[in-house]
């Protein structure tokens, strides 16, 4: 048996705080995999989305960042470094969006947000990891514009945008929960 990355659920979940941003991304910003979403989030997603919606506010959250990724900050982009508590990143963003076109495995990023309730947005190659559904607990995007019009679209239908985040939190807590896999690693050894 493989044991799956899974979420702490008490550790992870919803909170309410006032949302400073509309993107997220939350990573590591030394790994190279990371370094190369923030930069493809910041020069390739964010003008197509500026041509759909204007002052786009970003944050770039993560420990290590690079010189390259510290230099995306502007007036439209915060990057913030470490944070002593990583849930606050997650809470204060609309939408995470992680446009990941290297590196494998599953991205803890995007089950901790979706964990607490924030909808996602990724590539296929990320989700191929994970196994949500499609426009019911994960949103798809695999070039700028569709990261753009995925955006646009959970922001204007609110209802959308509801249900990625009621069901992403759901998949997270019936496929990610370290106390369900503990369960069934218990399981597979007795």
């Amino acid at each position: 048996m493989i044991a799956p990355n899974g979420v702490d659920l008490d550790f992870y979940r919803p909170i309410s705080k006032e949302k400073k941003y509309d993107i997220l991304f939350v990573g590591n910003m030394g790994y190279v995999p990371n370094v190369l979403a923030a930069d493809y989030l910041v020069k390739r997603i964010l003008p197509e989305l500026n041509d759909l919606q204007k002052n786009t506010k970003v944050l770039i959250a993560g420990a290590r960042p690079t010189k390259s990724v510290r230099g995306l900050a502007s007036d439209n982009v915060d990057v913030s470094g470490w944070i002593d508590d990583i849930r606050d990143a997650y809470a204060s963003g609309v939408v995470m969006m992680a446009p990941l076109f290297h590196g494998i495995g599953q991205q803890n990023k995007i089950l901790e947000a979706m964990a607490m309730g924030i909808p996602c947005i990724t590539t296929e190659l990320v989700n191929n990891a994970i196994g949500a559904s499609q426009e019911e607990e994960i949103m798809i995007a695999n070039d700028p514009k569709q990261f753009a019009e995925a955006y646009v679209e959970l922001i204007n239908n609110p209802s959308l945008y509801q249900r990625i985040s009621q069901n992403g939190n759901t998949f997270v807590r019936d496929k990610y929960d370290w106390i369900n896999i503990r369960k069934k690693f218990n399981e597979y050894f007795n």
